[in-house]
């Protein structure tokens, strides 16, 4: 009887052991994408993921795509639209290097901060 519980025990526990199976669904230009040429990916810490491509950037919530392009006559907007690379600092800031400089996101006023 005690092995039969003991057993038991472990096959519950294997289903749960395993870490989770997520779904991934291809994105596209149909899906919204600004391009299809994506140049960088990057998953931030609330599960949001970043796309850059040769024509902007995407933010896929998991519903919706949000695009961040360049506009030559506006200081708040991303500085170019080809994305090099996407990363996030300690304070979960996301940071967008361009190929004409490197930009903070602003969160809060959902616009960019560029440096050089």
């Amino acid at each position: 009887m005690k092995r039969l519980l003991f057993l038991l025990c472990i096959l519950c526990n294997i289903g749960t052991s395993y870490p989770r199976k997520y779904e991934f669904a291809q994105l596209s230009e149909k899906d919204g994408l600004s391009s299809n040429i994506a140049t960088c990916v990057y998953q931030d810490h609330f599960g949001l993921i970043w796309i850059g491509t040769s024509n902007g950037l995407n933010l896929y919530t998991g519903e919706n795509i949000y695009h961040y392009r360049h506009d030559i006559s506006d200081t708040n907007s991303i500085s170019d639209n080809y994305i090099v690379y996407i990363s996030e600092d300690a304070d979960g800031t996301p940071w967008i290097s361009t190929y004409n400089g490197l930009n903070k996101y602003v969160r809060e006023d959902d616009h960019f901060a560029r440096f050089f």
